[in-house]
């Protein structure tokens, strides 16, 4: 409910945004640069995490072919990952260029069943092993939660609500196992996100 409950990215005065793709959710990268597009100050960057290409709706996230898969004309400021692992590769590419670009703040977009996942992934990078303390802002990205799954298709028919228990699972196993931010760290950083927003 913490996190859910952040302002919407129209109201943040936001440097950058970021999205994790992946899955074959074409929205998690079509919608992030509809934002890029339309939005051009103070935004300066878009940063487009890697997924991983082994996934059978994988596609090249180079900038030519995300221009023509998408059609957009904005290209400075936009940086690609291309491959990454999993999400903990993604976090920790992020927090490489969160450094590198001496950002300000950061829209975090991902969709809702994964965004508390990887923004805490993310923070825990960020904040918990690098010490760099900005704001991190948690964007779910709009989609029904009715809507199926393109990897999982056609064998299996799973829409995005039924991969919440999946996910659940897997905070409580990654926090145990140190990757994403404990309970307590997670509550720390957001009273400092809403001190410092």
């Amino acid at each position: 409910m913490l996190v859910y409950s952040m302002l919407r990215w129209e109201d943040l005065d936001l440097h950058a945004i970021a999205t994790l793709p992946g899955l074959g959710e074409l929205e998690r990268v079509r919608d992030v640069l509809g934002i890029w597009e339309d939005n051009d100050d103070p935004l300066q960057y878009c940063l487009i995490a890697g997924h991983n290409m082994r996934e059978k709706t994988a596609f090249p996230l180079d900038i030519p072919n995300l221009q023509k898969k998408f059609g957009y004309g904005r290209v400075a400021g936009l940086i690609s990952q291309g491959h990454a692992e999993h999400t903990g590769d993604q976090a920790s590419w992020l927090a490489d260029r969160i450094q590198e670009l001496k950002l300000r703040n950061l829209g975090h977009f991902a969709p809702q069943y994964h965004l508390l996942r990887s923004w805490r992934t993310l923070i825990k990078e960020v904040v918990f092993r690098r010490g760099v303390w900005i704001p991190i802002y948690p964007l779910p990205i709009m989609a029904s939660p009715f809507v199926i799954i393109p990897e999982y298709q056609p064998e299996d028919q799973i829409a995005k609500w039924q991969m919440i228990p999946g996910e659940l699972e897997r905070i409580r196993r990654y926090e145990a196992e140190g990757f994403i931010t404990t309970f307590e760290e997670t509550m720390q950083y957001i009273e400092w996100l809403w001190q410092n927003r």
